[in-house]
């Protein structure tokens, strides 16, 4: 079995973002499914978070995994300016639960924001230590879903089952 590892990158959504009050961005969403659905086969876990037209993903498994995942994504006509913001060997995964984890904190990423005086969500400018809170704060958020891929031996409750049927309804 390869390395452990976690590999954070940012991108730029190549689409047109549509209207915020409509919630999650239909594009947005597709990708989550599709990331659900292949990752749990790879066993690759992460977190994925979309703001001011960018990407911010961590994702965390084997290398032998996880490295041709992010060329994929690279190479994925919905990303522009694909970037590798850090690569590290971990002993252990922050998101070991989640095939995908999508949170919406857009109060707590403001709030870390101006801690560190930046004025708005550009991962190109993040440094490790942004990167590393910023990572801990989405370990620890409630994800938008209420963790419907949490535990797959959990069922789901009727919200959960609610948004992932409607999302796949939408998406297949």
């Amino acid at each position: 079995m390869s390395e452990l590892i976690r590999l954070v990158y940012a991108s730029r959504a190549s689409f047109e973002p549509a209207d915020a009050a409509a919630g999650i961005d239909p594009t947005v969403a597709r990708i989550l499914l599709q990331s659900r659905r292949n990752n749990s086969q790879l066993k690759i876990g992460g977190v994925l978070y979309y703001g001011n037209g960018c990407f911010f993903q961590c994702l965390e498994g084997p290398r032998d995994l996880v490295e041709p995942l992010a060329d994929e994504i690279r190479q994925d006509p919905r990303h522009r300016d694909f970037r590798i913001l850090r690569k590290q060997a971990v002993d252990a995964r922050l998101f070991s639960g989640w095939s995908m984890k999508f949170v919406a904190l857009e109060s707590n990423v403001d709030e870390l924001l101006r801690r560190f005086e930046l004025d708005e969500f550009d991962p190109y400018l993040f440094d490790d230590a942004i990167i590393d809170e910023l990572t801990r704060l989405f370990a620890a958020a409630r994800p938008i879903d209420a963790g419907a891929d949490a535990d797959p031996a959990r069922p789901a409750t009727r919200r959960e089952s609610g948004l992932l049927g409607w999302l796949r309804k939408l998406f297949g």
